[in-house]
């Protein structure tokens, strides 16, 4: 039985698997190997994962070796499995190549010089692997004390062949195969903002269009401490809001203003001027029902117009007691009660929205 032992870099684990013999050129050189993944996610200490290795149109192949690199290694658990009962890190042999167990009982071992793992092996199995086959399974459990932060399982080393004459060396440029752990959730997009403006009382409700929201996103539009447009998570590409009142805009043909979408993992997407508010409109005033009252007593109007703010104000006639109670209802209705007249006459009906813009019903 031939033993290798790979010299790995400082906190690399390695993994040989029937190993056999030095490296020369073979027939194995065009064999596809991968990975069934390429990320596993949302993994907590002591937890497990699978990677199941593959190669596509092997050649009479009975040596397999195949080294891997944690990083970094107090992520993992790097007991080394001794039976089948052992916790840690595990290789079982894809069922083509399940001699290596007969062949091999005890597994990995660990070479103190450099803390690399591998395999003693031989190239004296009796059964040759032609084609696509499975080469086997690693089973990788996470420390019992890892935090959950990113980490990493790269092929860095593969070797398939016929004999100790006859094999083929895949080095980590050539696979580029990894398996990313629990890497960090990509960082939002924002394609589109609908509608781009509003007025400046505030209360549009736009569609925030993109990817890679998460559910508890907060969403900002502009600058300042009354930003906040209540965010509310729709999907993955979609999120919705309402935009807040801009106090400055009243008196200006336009403020523009970023829209901001931020996760809960602090990553945001900042979509430049994709807001502006705009002056308000003035009210105006359609009609007046009804259009006159006794003057004794009190009588209950609706005002129908356009432009109305909720918090407008409804006078009618001048004097210290014209505050008619105005109500509203929506931006084309208002409803007032207009108190006793000390004499009767004609008055104006006049709306003003918090803004201060106001409209006049002469008479």
């Amino acid at each position: 039985m031939t033993k290798r032992v790979s010299k790995a870099l400082p906190l690399t684990l390695a993994f040989l698997l029937a190993v056999g013999g030095a490296a020369f050129g073979g027939d194995n050189a065009g064999v596809v190997i991968s990975f069934d993944k390429s990320e596993v996610s949302g993994l907590g200490a002591g937890e497990s994962f699978t990677i199941n290795v593959t190669a596509a149109g092997m050649v009479q192949v009975r040596d397999v070796a195949i080294e891997l690199k944690l990083d970094p290694v107090a992520a993992f658990n790097t007991t080394v499995a001794s039976s089948v009962d052992a916790s840690g890190i595990v290789f079982t042999p894809g069922a083509n190549f399940a001699a290596l167990a007969a062949l091999n009982p005890v597994g990995i071992t660990v070479d103190p010089d450099d803390a690399s793992l591998f395999t003693g092996g031989g190239s004296d199995f009796l059964n040759k692997t032609d084609g696509d086959a499975e080469l086997g399974t690693f089973t990788i459990t996470m420390a019992d004390d890892y935090d959950g932060s990113e980490s990493s399982v790269t092929a860095t080393f593969i070797r398939l062949g016929q004999n100790s004459a006859d094999v083929d060396d895949f080095l980590t440029e050539a696979l580029g195969l990894a398996v990313a752990v629990n890497p960090p959730a990509p960082a939002p997009t924002i394609a589109s903002v609908d509608p781009a403006e509003g007025f400046a009382s505030g209360n549009t409700v736009i569609t925030i269009s993109g990817a890679n929201f998460q559910d508890g996103a907060t969403v900002t539009v502009g600058d300042g401490d009354e930003n906040d447009a209540s965010g509310v998570f729709v999907d993955a590409n979609t999120m919705t809001a309402t935009v807040p009142n801009h106090p400055v805009a009243f008196d200006t043909e336009g403020v523009v203003a970023d829209v901001v979408v931020t996760n809960p993992d602090g990553q945001s997407a900042n979509a430049v001027g994709a807001f502006t508010w705009r002056p308000n409109p003035a009210p105006a005033i359609a009609s007046v029902d009804p259009v006159e009252g006794f003057s004794g007593d009190t009588t209950e109007i609706t005002i129908s117009g356009a432009n109305f703010l909720d918090g407008a104000t409804v006078t009618v006639g001048e004097g210290d007691d014209n505050d008619a109670s105005g109500v509203f209802v929506d931006a084309n209705t208002m409803t007032a009660t207009v108190g006793p007249a000390p004499e009767a006459g004609v008055a104006d009906v006049v709306v003003t929205n918090p803004d201060g813009q106001s409209v006049v019903a002469s008479g």
